[in-house]
């Protein structure tokens, strides 16, 4: 645990409006070229740079995109800002020279400046950076202050400051050319989130432009990462009369500029990737999983999970790779993941037959055709909320089982040895529904087995090109997926890196499986979006897109980094202790509300919210008692303990031990539940009791009350003699 971190043991569970349950989480700031030996030796102190992380964002509270409200769970970050070695810097430009290929698109950037440009495929230098990193994480500062004792690291953002004179690629002098990653032949980036727990971020890189054709939300322009070279040049138009000085630059606005925009990166990975915002507000840990992928194909042609030794180019489902992704996410020796496949004809199931043709609909759209003219066509997509609300209230065996009546067919549970029955062994509260509107879900502990259907929709066609909602291949709800397989060509939405227009290439449905099951499981966003409170929905920023997952167009991969199987297991554990702090506030504020009719004095002139009354009636600060004194003791002996497991269990999030975590939320949970009906049993006695009573306010007058009393009757006998002496007799006779 880091120096100075806290642990919140106090309040928490009852003041819910301005004291939140805190976890903590350490994020780490690497500067490589940072202290004078990067490009034009620009010095950045690493101590202003993490005070001003500390003030921008010291805390950061998800919201769940369900619900559209914040959690009741706040990280508090501890930022830790160091420089890396001059010699890791020299090893990373070495390589990077090596790596270097002449680009075969070029770059808006350089268009007008005839410039050259280069790619870099990270996936050649990813031991580079890993290299890097763990000399970064293996500084004795670093190992004392971050569980010493499992050795996990933190999570960390790199900023590489290089000096592109001192790795000329040839066909290039000095520093004039652009450089731009790529990863696994993705979208062209600056940035990327690497396969550990870590992101890069070259401010000598680029600068590259990626984002949406049709709005400028999220759209990463020359601006929105900070590209050191294009900053000085800004600098030299301003200040022609000679070299650039850092002790000159370092003290203008320019640098000031640059600053803020680095800091604005690290807001940005706090909110998109370290600490996100989830897609449900309830996120089940089950003891098992049923993943059943059912392929609802119109043809004979091809078996949609095996690949062809005839085409190698045809699309196909990677169901081993789908288990060894999926498992990744599950704790060992907790958790267990079955995978089932099979592929049914849709002409034998004539209701989701039926589904599947009503579910099919084009929209007219006009292009401009090559006379100039608008012409009309027709762009077919699946429109996949009637689909999947169809086969909700569609009566065939492959949806009734699954989605319905969450049951599992004998078949399959006798093949793998799982319960029929998803809720086997759950424990609901009955007696517990809290919020409103469609936030009144009983809470539940899960265990037993979680079944998640995947349906894919296998077509023969290579003419009608199908997505889900004109945009996806996968679409996801928190019963099912949906997918869409076809034989077609990459088929173009509007995305675009640098020049090249992006494409949903129907060969990747396995990674956009891999994508959908982690969201539908583990309540994952994707990294480009996030909930924004102001505008009442999920709002784009694409600046992470690009890296090591399965997410969006810019990516090709299909692993998960270790980034986002932490927040899975994160959101899971987090998830459990939101339901069971909402579980142990909710019995506060009925013991609350209860006391206060019996105990608060109207008149006392104090504020009855947030009165914590069984801790007052304990200490004795109050002399009566609606509750017998072991109810009293007891209860304020359940909420202490429910306390010390929160902290705990915030403790090995803290530290990465989502074991541990894990096995404390659980029990936090069942400690939550048996105290609320513990304190539902207790508010039943008590009010039994206190049913013969009424209670009445009453103002005393004691002998205060008769001295002034007694004043005020002299003080008036006072008044009125004198005012008779001073009135003058009356000596007029009337006439």
């Amino acid at each position: 645990m880091a120096m100075g971190q806290k642990f919140n043991t106090n309040d928490f569970l009852y003041d819910q409006q301005t004291t939140p349950f805190e976890v903590p989480i350490e994020i780490h700031v690497g500067m490589l070229g940072f202290r004078g030996d990067g490009a034009h030796a620009i010095e950045l102190s690493a101590e202003g740079f993490q005070k001003d992380l500390e003030h921008t964002l010291p805390s950061r509270t998800p919201a769940c995109v369900e619900t559209g409200k914040e959690l009741s769970v706040q990280y508090t970050i501890s930022y830790r800002v160091q420089h890396l070695q001059t010699s890791d810097l020299r090893l990373l430009e070495e390589h990077l020279k090596r790596s270097l290929k002449p680009a075969a698109m070029g770059s808006p950037t350089a268009r007008h400046k005839e410039i050259p440009v280069y790619d870099v495929e990270i996936s050649e230098m990813e031991s580079i950076f890993d290299t890097i990193y763990s000399h970064y994480t293996d500084d004795p500062y670093h190992t004392v202050n971050f569980q010493p004792a499992t050795g996990k690291v933190p999570n960390s953002i790199i900023f590489l400051n290089l000096d592109k004179a001192r790795f000329t690629p040839q066909g290039a002098t000095g520093d004039r050319f652009i450089y731009r990653y790529r990863y696994h032949g993705g979208g062209y980036t600056q940035n990327w989130i690497a396969k550990n727990r870590y992101l890069i971020v070259d401010v000598s890189a680029g600068p590259v432009q990626f984002g949406n054709l049709n709005a400028g939300e999220g759209t990463v322009s020359e601006t929105s990462i900070p590209n050191l070279y294009r900053i000085l040049e800004n600098y030299r138009s301003h200040h022609p009369e000679g070299n650039i000085k850092p002790q000159h630059w370092t003290k203008t606005h320019w640098f000031t500029e640059f600053r803020a925009q680095l800091s604005s990166l690290v807001v940005s990975a706090v909110r998109h990737i370290f600490v996100p915002d989830v897609r449900y507000a309830s996120i089940e840990f089950p003891d098992k999983i049923l993943i059943p992928i059912i392929a609802l194909r119109n043809h004979n042609s091809y078996d949609p999970f095996k690949p062809s030794a005839d085409d190698p180019t045809r699309p196909y489902i990677d169901l081993d790779l789908i288990k060894e992704e999926i498992q990744k996410t599950l704790l060992p020796n907790q958790q267990e993941l079955f995978l089932v496949s099979g592929s049914h004809s849709l002409h034998e199931h004539k209701h989701i037959s039926l589904v599947v043709s009503q579910s099919m609909v084009a929209d007219t759209v006009h292009e401009v055709g090559t006379h100039g003219r608008y012409i009309a066509k027709m762009k077919p997509y699946i429109d996949s909320a009637l689909l999947a609300q169809r086969l909700r209230d569609s009566s065939d065996q492959l949806t009734n089982d699954f989605i319905q009546h969450k049951t599992i067919p004998q078949s399959i549970a006798s093949a793998f040895g799982i319960g029929l029955n998803l809720n086997q062994g759950d424990e609901l509260i009955d007696e517990l529904r809290l919020g409103s509107g469609s936030d009144t879900k009983p809470l539940s502990l899960s265990h037993g087995t979680r079944i998640l259907p995947v349906y894919v929709l296998s077509f023969d066609s290579k003419e009608e090109r199908y997505m889900m909602d004109q945009k996806d291949l996968v679409a996801v709800y928190p019963d099912m997926l949906l997918a869409v397989q076809t034989l077609a060509q990459p088929m173009p939405v509007a995305m675009f890196s640098e020049l090249e227009s992006m494409v949903q290439d129907p060969k990747s449905l396995t990674r956009h499986i891999i994508a959908g099951v982690a969201s539908a499981l583990g309540g994952l966003l994707q990294p480009t979006e996030r909930f924004s409170a102001t505008h009442g929905r999920v709002i784009n920023d694409y600046i992470w897109a690009n890296g090591h997952h399965p997410f969006g167009v810019f990516s090709k991969t299909p692993h998960l980094s270790q980034i986002f199987i932490d927040s899975i297991l994160r959101n899971s554990i987090v998830s459990r202790l939101n339901s069971a702090l909402r579980v142990t506030r909710h019995a506060i504020d009925k013991i609350d509300a209860f006391s206060t009719s019996f105990i608060f004095d109207p008149l006392s002139g104090s504020d009855p919210s947030n009165v914590g009354w069984i801790s007052k009636i304990y200490f004795g600060s109050v002399e009566t008692n609606p509750f017998g004194v072991k109810t009293v003791t007891r209860l304020h002996s359940e909420i202490r303990k429910l306390e010390q497991e929160f902290v705990a269990a915030a403790k090995n999030l803290y530290h990465l031990d989502f074991h541990r975590a894990y096995v404390l939320s659980d029990s936090v949970f069942i400690s939550a539940e048996a105290f609320h009906k513990y304190v539902l049993g207790s508010l039943r006695e008590a009010q039994s009791v206190m049913d013969c009573c009424v209670t009445r306010h009453v103002v005393e007058h004691g002998s205060n009350f008769n001295a002034f009393a007694l004043l005020a009757g002299l003080g008036f006998s006072v008044f009125f003699v004198l005012m008779w002496l001073t009135t003058p007799a009356k000596t007029g006779r009337r006439q």
